[in-house]
């Protein structure tokens, strides 16, 4: 109505929060689970590879995940995304931290930026932000911590890629396991 532009996300029922459903698990969420999630924010990164953007704010309180479809919605942080090559208008603290140097020092869109942080958002699903402590937590299988703590390529379908043959690797084949998430105990 007064002559500017707004993008409306709607989310449906079945998403929530991703910082919710850390919070419901306490800190720290299963490995099977974070798998799946992991994979369709690696999946989404592919699209904005092709599209040329780069968000520039994935994280827990801008992504939603469906624990019932296995899949993710980036419904945040939308105005921090630029082209990539384009400048960056800015970024939140907690990614421009780790942002690699090379990217950083250009100051431009980067899908590196959204690589970067889908491995952060992984290390914090495991319950160590840093990825210092995650050798030491139980139950963690070594080749997802690995991953976590490891450097991305400059590439989402590479990423995107080498992160199946992780999984793979880790799991073996793929299998649906059900997310329990009691929704009247979250909110």
């Amino acid at each position: 109505k007064d002559g500017y532009l707004c993008l409306v996300l709607r989310k449906t029922p079945d998403q929530i929060l991703l910082k919710d459903a850390l919070s419901y698990y306490k800190g720290k969420i299963p490995d099977k689970h974070i798998a799946w999630i992991l994979s369709s924010l690696y999946n989404i990164s592919c699209y904005f590879e092709y599209l040329g953007i780069s968000h520039n704010s994935i994280q827990l309180d801008t992504v939603f995940i469906s624990p019932e479809f296995h899949s993710s919605s980036i419904l945040g942080g939308w105005w921090y995304s630029v082209k990539q090559g384009n400048k960056l208008i800015s970024v939140p603290k907690k990614i421009f931290d780790i942002i690699p140097p090379h990217v950083k020092n250009k100051k431009v869109g980067n899908i590196e930026i959204d690589l970067e942080s889908i491995r952060l958002i992984g290390r914090e699903l495991l319950g160590d932000s840093s990825g210092t402590r995650l050798s030491g937590m139980r139950g963690i299988p070594s080749k997802i911590i690995d991953w976590v703590r490891g450097v991305s390529s400059s590439s989402a379908k590479k990423d995107y890629a080498k992160w199946v043959e992780t999984l793979n690797k880790t799991y073996g084949s793929r299998k649906f396991i059900t997310m329990d998430i009691d929704i009247n105990k979250l909110y």
